[in-house]
This record gives structure tokens, C-alpha cells and sequence, in this order.
């Protein structure tokens, strides 16, 4: 797997939020990197074959955020993935009562969404503002 880029200087697209608060993503060559504007670093960074997947998952519905109230009291959720197992570019996602988190596999960071914040960029996918390839 080529070298990650480090993404000093990198263009940040973002979708049209309330108080700016928000995911950003950014692409340099393969790679794609998705942060969270109120907390800037750190940053989770994927290959565009696995951000890809999260983009299809999303656009399909498989990545839906539940319905306020569906998780009946439970304050955690199972990661979840449409990356293959054995994939060391792995991206996971979880629902868990107004959060949405995502992890990689090899990284230590956690990113956290509001679900405002989460809709807002679901719906910015829905729109193809997060493709790679117009990034």
C-alpha cells in the first residue's frame, strides 16, 4: 500500500451545515481524508476504494442511521462495516443513541457525529458532493 499523504494544505469540502459544525473531506491523490470541522485533528484517512464503498453503502441506504428512540435504552452499538474482513484499509461505522462514530482498523482515532451533523452529510452524499471523483 503506497505512502498516506499527510494533507497539510488539502482543499476540505464540507456540507451545508448549521454553525459550521460538521464532516469535512478531503482528497489527495488515492487517498481520502474525513475529519470533523469542530475538532479538526485527528483525521481519518482511507484509500478511495474503501471511501467509495462508504459513499455506496450510504447512497443505498445500508449505512442508515436509526430512527431517534430505536436503540430501546441501549447505549452502544456494534461496529459495522462494508469493507471485506481482511482489509487493512478498513472504515467502520456505529450508531449509538445521537452519535454516529467511525474508526479505522489501524488508527486509534474515533471520529464523533452529532446526527444533525451525520444527516447533514448523508445528504451531501445523496447529492454526489462527496464523490471522489469530484473531490
Amino acid at each position: 500500500m503506497k505512502d498516506r499523504p499527510s494533507f497539510l494544505g488539502a482543499t476540505w469540502h464540507s456540507p451545508l451545515c448549521n454553525g459550521g459544525a460538521c464532516a469535512n473531506a478531503a482528497r489527495q491523490d488515492d487517498w481520502i481524508a474525513i475529519r470533523d470541522s469542530k475538532n479538526p485533528t485527528p483525521f481519518l484517512i482511507v484509500s478511495c476504494p474503501t471511501w467509495s464503498q462508504l459513499i455506496t453503502a450510504i447512497k443505498s441506504g445500508r449505512l442508515t442511521r436509526p430512527a431517534p428512540g430505536r436503540h430501546d435504552g441501549v447505549p452502544f452499538a456494534a461496529w459495522t462495516s462494508d469493507t471485506p474482513l481482511d482489509d487493512a484499509d478498513r472504515l467502520e461505522i456505529a450508531f449509538t443513541g445521537d452519535l454516529v462514530l467511525l474508526r479505522c482498523d489501524d488508527e486509534g482515532a474515533v471520529l464523533r457525529f452529532s446526527a444533525e451533523e451525520w444527516d447533514a452529510f448523508a445528504a451531501a452524499v445523496r447529492e454526489r458532493r462527496f464523490d471522489a471523483d469530484r473531490m
